[in-house]
């Protein structure tokens, strides 16, 4: 969690919570807001504020079944729940304002235009941030509390202060959390926790880039990559996914040493652990899921140049779908995912009904966007339950603070909220799963994929290089590059299907002597529905232009865009996004349009 997201929360649980959605008893609930205003919560400041965002989420969606909640929670229930919030702020009393200071400060360094810091003043609050990272990383460590949650809160602390370092190339702060990321290394190994400490080591890797020297010696350096192999070892004999990122994080800190075969070589040897771990799991009667490990196994021979390789196993992979739908295989864990029954079976049917790669793209482009019912029926609960849907939404952190919103204000954006929420849920488990199924199946080549989208007619000539070359960094796994590369054709696609249907995309101003400029992308799509869909267009807001959902396209163009934000799920809704644009039937223009 970044410091934004959870310092929003906070406002939002405050500013926007009805005291009567609490499961926890209005005393407790009272004492949560009364502590936040007065004695803002520090350690374990994550774990409280997570811990109240799910009791608000089981109260709104399952009413008077707290006990059930808290339960599965593994948390104190009824009664108990103001006695275990108490508890939470005794323990936190010798790391008093560390963590929550630092989320504050980071806010601050982040929004600088906002707050107004600038120059030495910025530099300043970002050094103390970072250092008040650290010192709650190493009270973490030190306190005899260092569990697999503390741990990994940990971790978050130190990464946060490592982005700070390298951002601001400040070698100081960067030895600092190079020194207690060691420490902290050390204490998860003794501990046996190899799992944290794989993710530990990404932060390593990122002050061993160069950037800012960070005072790692080639030995610290070469015992982290003796005790990732080992990680590695050891994951191999239980868990292909967990010993394919240890490879993967041994991979990339040898790159950062400067070894370029690395990546390579760590691909292969991830291939290589998918693929037992797949035959394991096929053996003992998980198909499906050994399905799943051999698309990631593919695609991993496809970036190393193995052609043959992965070909063998898209014929391994379409047996074991068909396995998988004659056995009727039961809910299962895939990548850390529970995934429906049903998404499975269609996965493997999916790909038993396609005989090519147009016709699995072209399955894929018609299905998972929002119907209009899906935006109706949001709308509807908005304005039915404003309080209700508000609280639900407000688990993101992502509603502004109700203070100057009208009713009306709040219903849009919490109905909006709720859609992102579906939309996330459809891209990490449909997309993931039913993406990695055709493409098991049928290769995708970046060539193969444009022909598909220009075939429609809806794509702009201009457009097709650019496409062409996001498709290359989406195929071989820079997500980065490829949402950067497609974003902006996603807005040039919609405005051409927008021309096209006699829709005026321009729109006089009076500046300078008076000329036609493009409307903004907002007012774009507040015209959008009869031609696009009122589901298109909120899946269009959510995902690109709009502060409630991943706003790609805004970041983007003001400078902003989070590298974090660039993941796998998100550069898969953007290209699902260029697929169903490409077939998006136009009614006949109705005008003479402005192009």
């Amino acid at each position: 969690m970044d410091s934004q997201s959870l310092a929003r929360r906070v406002v939002a649980l405050i500013d926007s919570l009805p005291d009567s959605m609490s499961v926890l008893g209005k005393d407790a609930w009272e004492a949560i807001k009364k502590d936040v205003h007065e004695n803002p919560p520090t350690e374990p400041a994550r774990e409280l504020l997570e811990g109240v965002a799910r009791v608000i989420r089981v109260s709104v969606t399952y009413n008077d079944t707290g006990e059930r909640f808290f339960s599965i929670a593994g948390t104190p229930s009824g009664g108990q729940a103001e006695s275990w919030y108490r508890f939470t702020r005794e323990v936190s009393d010798l790391a008093s304002g560390r963590l929550w200071g630092a989320l504050l400060d980071d806010l601050l360094v982040e929004r600088a235009a906002e707050s107004g810091l600038a120059g030495r003043a910025r530099f300043d609050l970002a050094m103390r941030a970072a250092e008040r990272y650290v010192s709650f990383a190493e009270h973490l460590r030190t306190s005899g509390t260092l569990n697999e949650s503390t741990a990994m809160l940990a971790e978050d602390c130190l990464s946060r202060a490592a982005h700070i370092a390298l951002g601001f190339k400040n070698a100081d702060r960067a030895e600092r959390v190079a020194a207690e990321v060691l420490l902290l290394g050390d204490a998860l190994l003794s501990a046996g926790d190899f799992w944290t400490f794989v993710a530990l080591s990404s932060v390593i890797t990122k002050l061993a880039s160069g950037r800012v020297n960070a005072g790692f010696t080639a030995t610290d350096l070469d015992r982290v990559e003796q005790r990732l192999e080992q990680a590695a070892a050891l994951f191999a004999k239980s868990s292909g996914h967990r010993a394919e990122r240890a490879l993967h994080a041994l991979g990339q800190l040898r790159a950062a040493r400067g070894d370029k075969e690395a990546p390579r070589l760590a691909r292969l040897a991830s291939a290589q652990a998918l693929e037992q771990e797949a035959a394991r799991r096929a053996a003992s009667g998980s198909a499906m899921v050994a399905a799943c490990l051999l698309s990631e196994a593919i695609r991993m021979r496809q970036d190393n140049g193995d052609a043959a390789g992965a070909e063998a196993l898209r014929t391994q992979v379409r047996a074991y779908h068909r396995q998988a739908q004659e056995a009727g295989e039961l809910t299962t864990t895939v990548t850390r995912l529970e995934v429906p029954r049903e998404v499975l079976d269609e996965a493997a049917q999916l790909v038993l009904d396609c005989e090519t790669q147009e016709s699995a793209l072209a399955l894929l482009a018609s299905r998972y966007t929002p119907t209009d019912a899906q935006v109706h029926r949001l709308r509807q609960s908005a304005e039915n339950d404003i309080s209700g849907l508000v609280s639900t939404v407000l688990i993101r952190g992502d509603l502004p603070s109700a203070a100057g919103a009208t009713d009306a204000e709040r219903q849009a954006t919490a109905a909006r909220v709720a859609l992102w929420q579906e939309v996330f849920l459809r891209a990490e488990i449909f997309l993931e799963h039913v993406w990695g199924a055709l493409v098991g199946a049928w290769p995708v080549d970046s060539q193969g994929l444009c022909d598909f989208l220009v075939a429609g007619g809806n794509i702009p000539d201009r457009s097709r290089a650019f496409l062409e070359a996001g498709a290359g960094h989406f195929l071989r796994g820079d997500y980065l590059s490829a949402i950067c590369v497609w974003v902006p054709q996603v807005e040039a696609i919609v405005r051409m299907i927008l021309a096209l249907s006699g829709r005026s995309v321009t729109a006089f101003t009076t500046s300078a002597g008076g000329t036609f400029s493009e409307q903004t992308f907002g007012a774009l799509l507040d015209d959008a529905s009869s031609v696009l869909g009122e589901g298109m267009v909120e899946y269009l807001r959510c995902v690109l232009a709009d502060r409630a959902g991943l706003n790609l396209r805004n970041d983007l163009a003001h400078g902003i865009l989070d590298p974090e934000t660039c993941t796998g799920t998100n550069a898969r809704l953007v290209l699902h996004i260029l697929l169903a644009l490409s077939r998006v039937p136009r009614p006949p223009a109705t005008g003479t349009a402005t192009t």
